[in-house]
């Protein structure tokens, strides 16, 4: 029942995006913003990416949370660039989404549709995607690199992965997970 509600929310317009800042420490400056995926559905309520992320993956609507997540912060990104010129937008995206072959080019579509420069856009892929498999990876992080994409390895040290994974990767910053850093 929750899949089929979350499918009817992503061809209705019911997900949302809020954005929470990335503050350079020694300005304090905003430096740019992670878009978070939100839903709240009219009787549950919100529910919590923790919940609704996982089911998006198991029934194969990942894509569309995706491709709604990266029109959504486009948009908004776009309309900030006045008053904030320099602030990016980063999107997290599932290994599933970042192999898909039509990905860069939807990628390509939306930068073009939105009017906000590539180098704007920050794809925050989990460590997840160079560990399954790591040569097609590289292929699809470098093709999203061409676009002017920046490629983020996020949550890096949940998994099995190491520095060596990253070698030759085109990849523009790692995130440390707290729980490795610990």
């Amino acid at each position: 029942a929750v899949v089929t509600a979350l499918r009817e929310a992503l061809s209705s317009g019911a997900i949302g995006v809020a954005f929470q800042p990335k503050v350079e420490a020694a300005t304090g400056r905003v430096s740019g913003v992670e878009a978070l995926a939100r839903w709240t559905h009219p009787a549950l309520g919100a529910v919590r990416p923790d919940e609704f992320v996982p089911l998006a993956e198991a029934s194969g609507l990942m894509g569309a949370l995706t491709s709604t997540v990266l029109r959504q912060s486009l948009t908004a990104c776009k309309g900030w660039q006045r008053r904030a010129p320099h602030v990016g937008v980063a999107v997290n995206v599932s290994a599933d989404t970042v192999l898909d072959p039509a990905f860069v080019t939807e990628v390509a579509e939306e930068l073009a549709a939105s009017g906000v420069g590539a180098e704007l856009l920050t794809l925050e892929l989990t460590e997840g995607v160079v560990v399954s498999d790591p040569q097609l990876a590289a292929v699809r992080m470098g093709e999203l690199r061409a676009l002017g994409v920046k490629i983020s390895v996020d949550d890096f040290g949940t998994g099995y992965s190491s520095l060596t994974y990253l070698k030759g990767l085109p990849v523009d910053e790692v995130k440390i997970d707290k729980g490795f850093v610990d």
